[in-house]
């Protein structure tokens, strides 16, 4: 019986409209939900994490720090993910969306990528993967420049 779910979500998630919806119903309150599912889910003990956006100032595609996020930013972070998945602009191995965090047993960075098929995975799985990326440095993760933080007493 788990078979068939694990099949019918991996046909849900790969199906093009399933894709596109979760893009264009992406909104800064849907992202903060799935981050906080994701870590509290995925990465147990992590105590902040921080996001990074893709942005095209430079005409190729780097990541940006981000401490706070409005939906007017993240309509025009969308546009700019729509233009570079369909119209070759702002060329670059880089993820539109992702985290950084210290995991507490492994006191290294570790980062994970927003995908279109159904939100954050691994920078780097069996199955899948992406360049969190590759037009380095970018800004590093600390405390204080962190987006999410773990609430003790949260309820994913």
């Amino acid at each position: 019986m788990a078979a068939v779910f694990f099949v019918i979500g991996g046909l849900a998630a790969s199906n093009p409209l399933n894709r596109y919806l979760l893009w264009r119903n992406l909104s800064v309150d849907k992202l903060d939900r799935m981050i906080d599912s994701h870590l509290h889910e995925r990465h147990e003990g992590v105590e902040y994490a921080c996001l990074y956006t893709v942005t095209c100032a430079s005409g190729r595609a780097r990541l940006e720090l981000r401490t706070s996020l409005s939906d007017t930013e993240l309509d025009d972070i969308r546009e700019a993910i729509w233009r570079r998945k369909f119209e070759d602009y702002c060329p670059g191995r880089t993820t539109n969306l992702g985290l950084e965090f210290l995991t507490p047993d492994a006191g290294q960075a570790r980062r994970d990528i927003w995908t279109f098929g159904g939100g954050f995975m691994g920078e780097h799985t069996r199955f899948n993967g992406g360049s969190f990326s590759q037009e380095a440095p970018w800004e590093p993760c600390t405390l204080e420049r962190a987006y999410w933080h773990r609430e003790p007493d949260s309820v994913p």
